[in-house]
């Protein structure tokens, strides 16, 4: 078995160092792993009595971790897209029974009796790790030697601790295979990473060579491993910043966002999820995307909630074709049917759809300025085929969130929107939270533009979600009433 030092960050202030690694006798580009980094690889044996620290060794960074048993629940944590972390918190609660629940910016973690079988099914995360050690900010100091000392103490610790880690870490991983398919979507990212990481300072490049270096040697001298950079086995994830110093080991190759059952990538899987979760998809329920585009949030909901039947529309007929390779390739065909019709004037019955869930995808077909002309007759459609009591889910450029927030400003004041960090205090608008612990909410009292516009939508929550580049934000809606007959009336709508 190999071990690899990876991706290490170091933020101090404001200027943020990314730390690589290093091969003992040399630096060496390895072109065939799976991020393209330079790394530092080590055969792990299999466990056995530990050899004694060389003398003259730096005592642990911190007192003695706690041994981790393969009998008692397993330490993990999971990296999200900024905004899904209050989704992941309650997914890894009803789907992995987890306790100890901690949210930060980018990260939940939690601990769980589960095996890579059930860690593998959680839909909000990136990606996965082992949590070894999860501190305080290291001390920041000018002396380029102190601080190398601390990170090399924080990581290696004991050697005794290590091969503890390494027996449960054999234990999660040894049970399940694992395929090595990485997507066009995959191929360019890390791709776009590996030219971001050439581009770095000739500083950066050394501290990067001297802390793989201390590390790697460290781990030779206690451990009794070799280097091999050929084949690594495992990797070692370092993120140090001002807030807290996590170290932890991928369980997983691939990202959990990878969806192999995914043929052409659209909306990012993990949103695509997310807008799902908050549509309360039951048995028998009919779920309905009137721009599906290429049936994303479909795929994600029907693997989820196999129990319910599907509709997508939309308009292109490039969109629906990809779209039916997708649901093909995820052997989906007996609960996703596709009917091409334009949002505007969808050839279904009313009130005939319990959820009605859709990423709007302006900015990219029209033009900003007919964004908000657009939206209501789009609204009007959807709040048409939604059954009372049904819910409506969309994902919002910020253009029209911005749009939507114009029309829903009350009388007696703007709305209310809470913060989406979980750590953040409970949001003063009376709606159920995602997480628990705390929601993402847009509300405000009183009687809204939107709501004299389109009287049974009622808004029950928006959450802000990062696309990568930019922000979008998915805002939910609740059908209280019947709909009426409507005309457009100058700018807006008007009830007969």
């Amino acid at each position: 078995m190999c071990i690899s030092v990876w991706k290490m960050h170091l933020s101090c202030t404001n200027s943020t160092y990314r730390l690589g690694s290093r091969r003992l006798n040399k630096i060496k580009q390895n072109t065939g792993n799976s991020t393209n980094t330079r790394r530092f690889q080590t055969p792990i044996p299999a466990p056995g009595p530990a050899r004694a620290p060389p003398h003259g060794a730096a005592p642990p960074h911190r007192s003695r971790p706690v041994k981790m048993s393969s009998a008692e629940p397993g330490r993990f944590f999971c990296t999200a897209g900024r905004g899904l972390e209050p989704f992941l918190a309650r997914e890894v609660r009803a789907r992995l029974g987890a306790t100890e629940v901690d949210c930060v910016s980018g990260k939940v973690f939690f601990r769980a009796a589960a095996g890579p079988g059930e860690l593998r099914k959680l839909r909000s995360g990136e990606r996965l790790f082992l949590l070894l050690k999860k501190h305080s900010p290291l001390p920041v100091s000018r002396s380029r030697g102190k601080m190398l000392h601390e990170i090399k103490s924080l990581v290696i610790g004991e050697p005794r601790y290590w091969l503890d880690v390494i027996s449960v870490w054999r234990k999660l991983h040894g049970r399940e295979g694992e395929t090595d398919d990485v997507s066009q979507e995959n191929t360019l990212a890390l791709k776009r990473k590996s030219e971001e990481e050439t581009n770095t300072t000739t500083k950066r490049q050394k501290m990067e060579q001297e802390v793989g270096r201390a590390i790697g040697i460290t781990l030779v001298k206690q451990c009794g491993w070799r280097a091999d950079l050929r084949d690594p086995d495992l990797e070692i994830f370092v993120h140090l910043n001002d807030v807290q110093s996590v170290v932890g080991i991928p369980l997983f190759r691939l990202p959990l966002a990878n969806r192999e059952y995914i043929k052409t990538a659209g909306l990012r899987s993990t949103v695509a999820w997310a807008m799902a979760s908050l549509a309360e998809i039951s048995a028998g329920a009919l779920v309905l995307d009137p721009m599906c585009g290429l049936g994303t949030i479909l795929l994600e909901a029907a693997k989820e909630w196999p129990e319910a039947c599907y509709w997508g529309a939309d308009i292109s007929d490039l969109q629906l074709e990809g779209a039916d390779g997708n649901i093909r390739s995820a052997g989906l065909m007996d609960k996703i049917e596709l009917l091409k019709a334009s949002v505007k004037a969808l050839p279904l019955p009313s009130e005939s759809f319990n959820s009605v869930i859709s990423d709007i995808p302006f900015g990219k077909k029209f033009k900003t300025t007919n964004d908000a002309q657009l939206l209501p007759d789009i609204l009007q459609e959807m709040e048409r085929v939604l059954r009372v009591g049904g819910t409506l889910v969309l994902l919002l450029s910020q253009e029209l969130h911005r749009c939507v927030n114009s029309l829903t400003k009350c009388a007696g004041g703007d709305s209310a929107e809470a913060s989406a960090d979980s750590d953040s205090g409970a949001a003063p608008a009376q709606a159920p939270s995602v997480d628990g612990n705390s929601s993402s909410l847009a509300q405000g009292g009183g009687e809204s533009v939107l709501s004299r516009h389109f009287r049974s939508l009622v808004p029950e929550g928006v959450y802000a979600v990062s696309l990568g580049k930019t922000d979008a934000f998915i805002h939910k809606y609740r059908k209280v009433s019947a709909t009426g007959n409507w005309e457009l009336s100058g700018p807006g709508l008007k009830r007969t």
